[in-house]
Parts: structure tokens; C-alpha cells; sequence
């Protein structure tokens, strides 16, 4: 699966050299996305943007996933306030 964001006309504060991790988590037992099921490290453009190609394990569990981006100047650590995630919601089928 493709997971990309479009860059923005503010400024994100990406800067150069800047990259995200990029998270797909399966659900587990309880009733939150717990299990990782695939982690990539992906190169952010100086306008935010970026393109990661995800694989879903064969052996990943159909229903409920989550896929979470993290590295962003403005995803909880040091936003001052002005937070904000990137996450989707999915379902993983059965093969």
C-alpha cells in the first residue's frame, strides 16, 4: 500500500535531510491497534511531503489497523501547542 502526504504552502519546518517513520499497526487482543505489523523510514521533502510503499505481511490478521507517521515538528513533542497527528484508519482483508 502507498501512504503520501502533499506538501504545504506554510511552512512545516521540514527543513533538509529530514525524514518520518512511518507505522502500520494491527489490532491486537484489546480494542487499540497494539500489534506492529511494518515500520519504514521515509525521506521528507522541505514542504512536508513524502511517498512510502507499505507491505502488508501475508500473515497480518484481518480487521481494524492503523497506520501512524511519526517525526513531524508538529506531532506532540515540540509544537507548542499546535499539534497535530498523521494517522489513517484501515481493514486488512482476508487474503
Amino acid at each position: 500500500m502507498t501512504v503520501s502526504a502533499p506538501g504545504v504552502s506554510c511552512d512545516p519546518r521540514a527543513g533538509n535531510n529530514k525524514a518520518y517513520k512511518v507505522f502500520l499497526y494491527g489490532k491486537g487482543a484489546g480494542a487499540n491497534p497494539s500489534q506492529l505489523l511494518a515500520e519504514v523510514q521515509v525521506p521528507v521533502e522541505a514542504d512536508g511531503a513524502f511517498t512510502v510503499t507499505l507491505t502488508v505481511p501475508a500473515d497480518a490478521a484481518p480487521g481494524g489497523a492503523l497506520i501512524y507517521v511519526d517525526g513531524s515538528n508538529f506531532d506532540g513533542k515540540n509544537c507548542g501547542g499546535d499539534c497535530v497527528v498523521y494517522s489513517s484508519s484501515l481493514v486488512i482483508g482476508a487474503g
